[in-house]
């Protein structure tokens, strides 16, 4: 997945980006797995579309997709690609193996590329989330 975002000098000293600059409340799109643990090894559970916006997180397919309200989940961390949920009323979080997006930045000193993974999402999701979601 690529996209292009211009950006102002503001920007590139840390400001906000936006992940796709034609969809105001979205944080992250791309390709992810999801992941259980079976006899101390990561098995594969599923693949599809993880969708993270300023309001809930999807993932699935067309058909079969879960839906979580920003809300609802209570704790997230990430270690490597490996994205870790939990999610209230649930007893096992949840495991999600990201894709890196590759944003493309064009700045006045030339084009950068800007990797986007797990560790990144979590940092980008503590910034909006609820107060008492700990990361």
């Amino acid at each position: 997945m690529r996209s292009s975002i211009r950006l102002s000098a503001k920007h590139s000293q840390g400001g906000d980006l936006e992940f796709d600059s034609r969809n105001e409340g979205l944080i992250w799109t791309g390709f992810a797995n999801q992941l259980e643990r079976e006899a101390g090894e990561w098995v594969d559970a599923g693949e599809g579309t993880l969708t993270v916006t300023t309001q809930e997180m999807s993932f699935g397919k067309l058909l079969r997709k879960w839906r979580i309200p920003l809300a609802g989940i209570m704790n997230i961390s990430s270690e490597g690609a490996i994205l870790r949920l939990a999610v209230s009323g649930e007893k096992q979080p949840r495991f999600l193996e990201l894709k890196p997006a590759e944003l493309e930045v064009q700045l006045k000193s030339g084009d950068r590329s800007l990797s986007i993974d797990a560790e990144l999402l979590v940092q980008r999701l503590a910034n909006i989330s609820d107060p008492n979601v700990r990361h």
